[in-house]
């Protein structure tokens, strides 16, 4: 089986506000991710893990080099691709937690978790089952109508993880998912995220600095000056 994720030779350059200079971000990045495969993207801060991790979720643009996704038995060349095939498959595949959950403060946790099916157009009665379900499976089903405000961060983040995979996605991101949450809660979100390739088959890329989480992964890719430059077993 082709992996689900073929990205080549990424590069990614920002230009600087105020003048014409760019900062070169990624310098050739090479990954694969493998179906149900959950790989950690660990290095130093600068590294481009974050930039790597959004452009793979297709977040962001590339500069030069290749990306495609193999999936539901067609291949999609990211550099090649319209913006709507982009977006369907952002919208129908692919799952991205932050390290800041970024819930809606006006809606309830499970209001927040309908939110990606209401916006794809799904019936709001399966969203709304589809939300219990995963807020069940991630141990919020008692905080359901709480507002984000009232949940603690390690509740407002698994809750964030339940939004994020209300739409069944292939792929799911993470960037720094455990970064501002005290041991016992980042040992909790490990365990989710870990624990859905194993359930469902959903793959997983995970960019942190966390060296307990990486160590969860099947793989980890250590990635320096822009460059994956190391690949190891988790």
């Amino acid at each position: 089986m082709k992996p689900i994720i073929t990205a080549d030779a990424i590069t990614k350059a920002y230009r600087t506000s105020d003048s014409e200079a760019t900062t070169s971000v990624l310098k050739g990045a090479s990954l694969t991710v493998q179906h149900g495969e959950v790989v950690a993207l660990m290095g130093p801060s600068g590294a481009g893990k974050s930039t790597l991790l959004h452009i793979l979720a297709t977040l962001e643009t590339f500069d030069s080099g290749s990306l495609t996704y193999d999936i539901d038995d067609r291949t999609i060349d990211l550099a090649s691709a319209g913006t709507s095939t982009v977006t369907s498959l952002r919208h129908s595949s692919i799952g991205v937690v932050f390290q800041f959950h970024h819930l809606l403060p006006e809606f309830t946790a499970h209001e927040n978790v309908m939110m990606p099916g209401l916006l794809r157009g799904d019936r709001e009665a399966d969203v709304a089952q589809c939300a219990d379900e995963l807020l069940a499976s991630v141990g919020m089903m008692h905080r359901r109508d709480h507002m984000p405000r009232e949940l603690s961060g390690g509740e407002q983040q698994r809750v964030a993880i339940a939004r994020a995979l209300v739409n069944r996605p292939s792929v799911l991101f993470a960037d720094e998912p455990t970064g501002n949450l005290d041991q016992e809660h980042a040992e909790a979100v490990a365990d989710l995220l870990v624990g859905l390739s194993t359930r469902n088959g959903t793959a997983c890329v995970i960019a942190t600095h966390s060296v307990e989480l990486a160590q969860r992964a099947h793989r980890i890719v250590r990635m320096v000056d822009g460059r994956c430059v190391e690949d190891l077993r988790g």
